[in-house]
């Protein structure tokens, strides 16, 4: 791992190894416990930056620029209708998939493929989660991060509706 290099990206931030490995994880509990049919992960520019699960057909890099381009258009109709915020999430329902892309900070940005099954609340909390720890990862300076750190940012393992509810009610 030490002998792997950074990733820069054109949105001026990197992501170091241990990063990518902390993130991976992520995002792969985000494909199982969704459970998610496909996953992107791009910068705000549109570079990309990963992807899990079946993306068919689909050329991941013309979609990471589209994706980004999307959420550009709906992040300035939200500022002209009021609604802006930050870390917001897009979602477009489907006859068979569901799609939703999330902000992750202002420099990244996280597209989730879910079947149309899967209850839409579910799928909403459990990609705002991996943004937000995602988010909370490429934050954390280097010489502060270590790899051991794996399990704090991972979503659990066997996560239950009732779970997610429960957590809404803590403060």
């Amino acid at each position: 791992m030490e002998d792997e290099k950074p990733i820069n990206l054109r949105v001026g931030i990197t992501i170091y190894p241990y990063h990518e490995v902390v993130i991976q994880q992520v995002l792969e509990n985000l494909l199982e416990n969704c459970p998610a049919n496909f996953i992107l992960l791009a910068d705000t520019s549109g570079q990309l930056i990963t992807l899990l699960g079946n993306r068919g057909n689909t050329d991941p890099v013309s979609l990471a620029s589209l994706i980004a381009g999307d959420l550009i258009a709906s992040q300035e109709i939200a500022r002209k209708t009021g609604q802006y915020q930050d870390c917001q999430l897009v979602m477009r329902e489907g006859k068979q998939m569901n799609s939703f892309i999330s902000e992750i900070g202002r420099f990244m940005v996280l597209f989730v493929q879910v079947p149309s099954n899967v209850p839409i609340g579910w799928a909403r909390l459990l990609i705002i989660e991996a943004s937000q720890k995602i988010n909370t990862i490429i934050s954390t300076p280097p010489p502060h991060f270590d790899k051991s750190d794996a399990g704090t940012y991972s979503i659990p393992e066997k996560k239950t509706i009732d779970d997610a509810l429960s957590s809404l009610w803590k403060t």
